[in-house]
């Protein structure tokens, strides 16, 4: 090995610490807030406005231990959605599984555990005047979860 190899091994910072890093959450003001993008500042390329947020905060993001749509912005101000509970009727027979947001159409949607269609972990109606916020919204769970239209 070279001097300056043995030069610059010896120089490097080993520890795992990190520096704190701030994150910006960008968001659509015109449809309450919905969260578009996260990233490291300097990382993302939304031209929506954004709210800086501490490092940890950003990396539960990132890491998935928060989800997009259980927060919003509003009043510039990280805020957690409210839970909307409701009640609905499945009927017996499914129509179909929906395996693409382009399927979507006004209907009420089941989103099941992957693979076990019997474990519902959430309902989404959607209708017209909240379908662009409910594709979202069923886009994000298709990646790990089943999801299909009741009849």
């Amino acid at each position: 090995m070279s001097e300056e190899l043995f030069k610059a091994i010896e120089e490097f910072d080993w520890s795992d610490t990190q520096k704190a890093t701030k994150y910006k959450i960008h968001y659509n003001p015109d449809k309450n807030g919905v969260i578009t993008q996260i990233g490291a500042d300097g990382h993302t390329d939304s031209d929506d406005p954004h709210i800086e947020v501490d490092s940890i905060v950003g990396e539960e993001f990132i890491a998935g231990k928060r989800y997009n749509r259980h927060f919003h912005v509003k009043d510039k101000k990280l805020e957690r959605r409210p839970i909307q509970a409701s009640e609905s009727i499945v009927s017996d027979s499914v129509l179909q599984k929906v395996t693409n947001v382009d399927q979507v159409d006004v209907g009420t949607y089941f989103i099941t555990v992957k693979g076990d269609p019997d474990l519902v972990i959430d309902t989404v109606v959607v209708d017209l005047s909240n379908k662009e916020i409910q594709l979202e919204k069923i886009k994000e769970y298709l990646e790990n979860n089943d999801c299909y239209k009741d009849k």
